[in-house]
């Protein structure tokens, strides 16, 4: 899975790429949903453990989405998340013990560095910790 637009147009979609080796070939599927929309575009993309058909999406403007049927639909759960930066990016962590305990990591610039949710993705809060990525120059 990737972000983008594979007609190289505008818009954040997600996009499913297969490797077909009959031919040496990758085949390339957008899916419909745009999450530019919103104002953001893709920066994280994870998959439950547990339902192969639930899809969590973080956008460079603080969202979270979830789709819970493959990626056709999805709905915005939560704002104002660590969005990413421009270098860092941001990722997304669904506990494989736990369907819903969900992890969102980003710069902590703005924001904590690192979010919980314990709903399955529908709300999320601080972690207790000081997690703050380091200039690389001054």
């Amino acid at each position: 899975m990737a972000g983008g637009n594979i007609n190289g147009g505008k818009g954040s979609h997600l996009i499913k790429l297969t490797y077909k080796p009959q031919n040496n070939d990758i085949e390339a599927i957008q899916f419909p949903f745009n999450f530019k929309t919103s104002g953001g575009e893709l920066s994280a993309i994870a998959f439950s453990p547990f339902n192969s058909k639930k899809i969590y999406c973080a956008t460079t403007n603080g969202k979270f989405y979830i789709s819970s049927n493959g990626g056709n639909n999805f709905t915005v759960q939560t704002i104002n998340l660590p969005g990413a930066q421009y270098m860092y990016g941001s990722y997304i962590l669904p506990s494989t013990l736990d369907s819903n305990l969900v992890y969102l990591c980003g710069t902590g610039y703005s924001n904590a560095g690192v979010m919980v949710s314990k709903n399955g993705g529908k709300t999320f809060s601080a972690l207790k910790m000081d997690f703050r990525i380091p200039p690389f120059s001054k």
